[in-house]
């Protein structure tokens, strides 16, 4: 069993993460569009981002508790997905990283 300690942390450097990269990258590239539009893709990125929050937490719902992402995807669509989605978390480490990295040169 997974302590309450290790868990509030792990879910700290997600949001983090996340949110660091977000506040970084999002408001440089929505300059490019202007205020209207800048709002309408800030508000349809908010809906995906809710609607897979929501799809993710429904189906760890089915699944025993404590399960991860690698046994989420294995169980749904069995071993041929486990690939992408190491791919996918490995990309958002590299681009998390190189993001901070570069950010840090520049100031």
């Amino acid at each position: 069993m997974i302590s309450i300690n290790k868990q509030i942390g792990c879910i700290f450097i997600i949001i983090g993460t996340s949110l660091g990269g977000g506040i970084l990258a999002i408001p440089m590239i929505l300059s490019y569009f202007g205020a209207i539009i800048g709002c309408l893709i800030m508000f349809l990125m908010w809906l995906l981002m809710t609607y897979s929050t929501l799809a993710v937490a429904e189906a760890c719902l089915h699944f025993e508790k404590g399960i991860s992402y690698l046994g989420l995807a294995h169980k749904l669509f069995k071993k041929t997905w486990d690939c992408c989605l190491y791919l996918c978390i490995w990309d958002t480490l590299w681009y998390v990283s190189s993001l901070y990295i570069s950010y840090r040169f520049i100031l």
